[in-house]
This record gives structure tokens, sequence and C-alpha cells, in this order.
């Protein structure tokens, strides 16, 4: 039964084929669904020298295929889609700290005291300032030389008078912090 159907299938093709004129469009089978004019795949053209293409992401391959992404433009009029080139996100704005100010050959003593009514003399003399941090700021010193301040801080804890002297090294630019704690310093 199979030889006979085949047979037949082989027969009405090979007349169909003989009725064919060159070039004009093949007859449908009969029974067959009608014929449907092949076009080939035409890849698109390149994108001309200088033209940049956007950078496009897609999560997949599927994604990829049914997006159609192709160059688009005047040269290639096969595809007439129009892309729009992605704009770069603003950032914010970058501060830079500011430099370290200039060396002015300065030395910067700050001191911390038990009390903010103590009396800081340094040198001999007495520091205007009030509280109980009090900052010191030297005249232009030689920045190879060594040089020491001798500071006294006097305060009243529980009604007694408390003295405290030292000596505070110091170079050219130096910040040094010096910290006076009441129950330990010296009478």
């Amino acid at each position: 039964m199979r030889y006979v159907i085949g047979f037949a299938l082989a027969v009405v093709l090979s007349q169909v084929a003989l009725t064919h004129a060159p070039g004009a469009p093949p007859p449908a089978i009969p029974g067959s669904v009608p014929a449907v004019k092949f076009q080939p795949f035409m890849p698109p053209k390149p994108a001309p020298p200088g033209t940049s293409i956007p950078l496009i992401i897609f999560p997949n391959l599927q994604a990829y295929n049914a997006s159609g992404v192709f160059w688009a433009g005047p040269d290639n009029s096969n595809y007439t889609a129009v892309y729009v080139q992605p704009q770069p996100i603003p950032q914010p704005p970058v501060f830079m700290p500011l430099p370290p100010p200039p060396p002015d050959n300065r030395a910067r003593i700050t001191l911390q005291l038990p009390r903010a009514s103590a009396e800081v003399w340094v040198e001999g003399q007495k520091l205007e300032q009030t509280g109980a941090s009090r900052r010191f700021v030297s005249p232009v010193l030689d920045p190879y030389r060594s040089y020491a301040y001798n500071i006294r801080v006097r305060w009243y804890d529980e009604g007694k008078e408390k003295t405290h002297t030292l000596r505070v090294p110091v170079k050219a630019n130096d910040e040094p912090e010096v910290t006076i704690v009441g129950p330990s310093a010296a009478n």
C-alpha cells in the first residue's frame, strides 16, 4: 500500500514539473498550501565610519532575538527603525578635600585644663583666653631649630590653689596638645 501512494505522488509531481515554465512561479500542488514568495535574509549594512552604535545589554537570548536590534539610518533603507542614543547618567560632583594650608613656621600649643577658670602663663605672659581649652600660637620659628615653652597653670580646687608648671618642646609647624589633669597636678 505504501508503494502505491508513493508512486501516485511521484506521478503527480512529475506532471507538475513538466508543465512548469522556467521563470514562472511554480504551480500549486493539489491539496497543498499556497506558495509564499521566499525572501532571503539580508544582513544590515555596517555603520558608516565615525558613527557610534549604542551599547544595548539584553537579559537573555530571547530578548535579543525579539528586539530586532540593528543599525538604522539613511544608508540602510531596508531597516527604517529609529533608535535613540542612551544618555549618560549624571554623576554627583566629587568634592576634593582642601589641601592643607602652607606651613607658616609657627607652633600651635593646645592646652586642656582641669577648670575653665584656670589662669595660664606662657613664658611669663598671661593668656587672656578663657575656657577649659586654650590655644597658644608662637611667633614665626626657624624650621631647623628646636624650641621649648615654659607654661604655668593655676586653678582652685575645693578652695585650695593648685599650680602646675611644665616645659613643652616644639618645632616650627608643630601642634602639640597638652592635657593637665586636676588631681594629678603638682602643687
